[in-house]
């Protein structure tokens, strides 16, 4: 570990390409040891110019340290060709129990490598070279190797010399260096020279406050959107130039710096982060963003409706203002070590569950992603209540008869105090005098804060526990036990099972109210929504579950109206695969989004569509035209369900049940015979008790 290593230059690794005769034919490393993501033969290198780390094949090792002096003095070692014959590493083709033979030794305090177990040296494999032309070295002369040699590939020495001095008599460019700092000059001029490491805290001090000056030219730009307006600008002047031309008949005789822009830009465009080359499709202009009711302040000006969000921002700050969120101060007041974060406007239209508008809501945010961690923020995590327990106590309910009671907090976060001091820039449209020179100080938990949801969280986790709510459950710490009643909390959402008769949610409501914390929050009364999903209580005491309002966006956005007709079942055989080399998908939806809305439907309230959709979402990366129909089967199907979900019908004679099932290698097909993914086997399950499904 650490020795110079010699590695051949990228150039002649592939054996076809050619260099200069004087130029070197391999640059020195340092050996940090194997590669463990590749063969054994592969060792990790660090480049001493660039601090940087590679795996490499062809190299000469150095583990004696011999060519060190003769670099320093920029000379040749006399002994490079042995050294290049010679270089090897342990290598055996016998098998060894390596855990009992090193064991074994341990114990008897007779450890030794495997190869000397099979009768070799370790020092075996050293090289063997004349030592009397090395100065201060006195290596000794190893004996004859009897073990199996991996040597340097190379087809003949010669071809490998890394480090041969120019001629005397070539030509003085006249280029010197002058002064004993410049190493790099003198290493440059002679490849002889080890190259000096850079200094560290150079390449970690801080750069210059000055800003970068910006590219000279708009295809030089990494901002793609510039990448992409610069390159069809392009070719729409080349293809103009070619109407307008008279050379534009024959598209050899166009300009070859305009044909070399086309195809350069051209190929910018299509270019991932990585390099690698995409394909850029026909329809990417005419993409359409799914709406989602979620906006910025930008696209909320640009809605009909923007009015009822402006009034929406006014109610905020007023809200904000009359609980003291924040204090207004001047700027140099603040403390010169603690720097200021932005503030962002958020848009959103909150709709019920079959799809009308409940409000127009607008929450003013704080720019988390300008704090720092350790410094204004630690934690972040904060958990919330699983599907899981919901349907559980949701069957419970029916079985054992208990009240529900929803209730919902209102500006939740804001409501947690601070940890640290956070300043915060004015938000847009904030009108007060000298603007300028004010700033606000937070005085509570704002929005957008790394660690917003996690301090409300413990805030509320805290009291619920001085309110008599101390247990937790064991699977699920958003369950919480008190005596007559369960408390399930999802951010700023509450719902309280209790028994019937019993007072208990009422006191913890007005314990809420008259504590300490002061919460705020608004009583929704008996449980008939939550989280987006519609909950029907029938006078037979079952209870139904459905998300009317994300069926219909989810038709939306795949271009389903009434006019199609419906499927009785959501997928059919055969089974979908990669499909490499099939038809391309004729629409520009988007696909992961629709994954993605199809997915919360199964795993709330549609587990019939389970199968459908998973293997449907298998082929997000790349899908082709039998996935985009899968995506159609399964919205033709919603298409005559819409108004359908889960049904809870307890039957208090039965336990807890649970169903699996799978099959044997049934993704297999010809067309795909080679992929090991599709013999592997399909599994399904569900969890269920008293009759009703918990979990799938």
């Amino acid at each position: 570990f650490g020795c110079p290593v010699f590695v051949l230059e990228a150039k002649l690794q592939n054996h076809l390409a050619t260099m200069p005769k004087w130029d070197p034919r391999a640059r020195v490393g340092v050996y940090l040891g194997h590669s463990p993501c590749h063969a054994g033969s592969v060792a990790l290198v660090l480049n001493p110019k660039t601090l940087h780390v590679s795996p490499q094949y062809h190299v000469v090792f150095d583990d004696e340290f011999s060519t060190v002096p003769f670099m320093t003095n920029g000379e040749i070692p006399p002994h490079w060709s042995d050294l290049v014959k010679q270089s090897a590493e342990l290598a055996t083709d016998e098998n060894f129990d390596l855990a009992a033979t090193w064991a074994n030794n341990f114990i008897n305090d007779q450890a030794t490598s495997v190869a000397e177990e099979d009768g070799g040296n370790a020092s075996d494999m050293l090289l063997n070279y004349p030592m009397q032309d090395i100065p201060q070295f006195e290596p000794s002369v190893p004996e004859e190797a009897n073990q199996k040699e991996v040597t340097f590939p190379v087809a003949e020495i010669e071809t490998v010399i890394p480090l041969e001095a120019p001629p005397n008599d070539l030509p003085d460019r006249g280029i010197a260096p002058t002064t004993e700092e410049d190493t790099d000059l003198q290493a440059t001029l002679n490849p002889l020279i080890m190259p000096t490491m850079p200094d560290l805290n150079d390449l970690t001090s801080r750069r210059s406050k000055r800003s970068p000056k910006p590219s000279r030219a708009a295809h030089e730009c990494s901002d793609p959107k510039v990448r992409r307006i610069y390159s069809l600008f392009t070719a729409c002047v080349a293809y103009a130039s070619c109407l307008t031309s008279t050379i534009a008949t024959d598209p050899s005789a166009m300009p070859k710096s305009i044909i070399q822009k086309i195809a350069l830009h051209t190929e910018v465009v299509n270019t991932h982060f990585d390099g690698t080359i995409n394909q850029l499709h026909h329809a990417v202009l005419s993409t359409v963003a799914g709406d989602n009711d979620t906006y910025t302040l930008k696209d909320m000006l640009q809605q009909d409706d923007k009015n009822e969000f402006i009034k929406a921002m006014c109610k905020e700050v007023i809200d904000h203002e009359n609980r003291n969120h924040w204090t207004i101060m001047e700027r140099s007041a603040k403390p010169k070590d603690m720097k200021s974060i932005l503030s962002i406007w958020s848009f959103k239209r909150k709709r019920s569950p079959d799809g009308r508008i409940q409000k127009y809501k607008a929450r003013l945010c704080a720019h988390g992603g300008m704090q720092t961690w350790g410094v204004n923020y630690w934690e972040t995590y904060a958990p919330v209540v699983n599907w899981l327990s919901v349907r559980t106590l949701l069957a419970l309910s029916i079985i054992h008869d208990f009240e529900t009671r929803s209730i919902d907090f209102v500006l939740a976060f804001p409501q947690a105090d601070l940890d640290v001091d956070i300043y915060m820039e004015l938000p847009y449209g904030f009108d007060c005098e000298g603007r300028k020179g004010l700033i606000l100080k937070l005085n509570k938990n704002l929005y957008g804060l790394k660690d917003a949801s996690r301090t409300f969280w413990t805030m509320l986790k805290d009291g619920l526990e001085a309110r008599g709510y101390e247990r937790q459950s064991e699977s699920d710490p958003c369950v919480f036990l008190g005596k007559d009643s369960i408390v399930l909390v999802y951010v700023d959402d509450l719902v309280v099972f209790q028994r019937k008769g019993s007072s208990a949610t009422d006191d913890l409501i007005k314990n809420l109210q008259e504590g300490n914390e002061a919460f705020v929050f608004t009583d929704d009364g008996d449980l008939n929504k939550y989280l987006g999903v519609e909950v029907k209580k029938h006078a037979n005491g079952t209870i139904e579950m459905t998300q009317p309002h994300l069926i219909e966006r989810f038709l939306e956005v795949i271009g389903i109206d009434d006019k199609v007709n419906s499927r009785p079942t959501p997928a059919i055989k055969p089974l979908l695969h990669k499909d490499i080399g099939g038809m391309l998908r004729k629409h520009a939806w988007n696909y992961r989004q629709a994954i993605g809305m199809s997915n919360y439907l199964q795993m709330i309230t549609r587990p019939e569509l389970s199968m459908a959709v998973h293997q449907a979402a298998r082929y997000c990366i790349d899908p082709k035209l039998i996935h985009e129909r899968s995506i159609y089967r399964i919205g033709k199907y919603l298409q005559g369900t819409k108004d359908k979900g889960i049904i809870f019908k307890p039957d208090s004679s039965k336990g807890l049940e649970c169903y699996v099932d799978a099959d044997f290698a049934g993704g297999w097909n010809k067309a795909d015979a080679n992929n090991a993914d599709a013999v592997m086997s399909r599994t399904g399950y569900v969890l269920m008790y008293a009759g009703c499904p918990l979990t799938w």
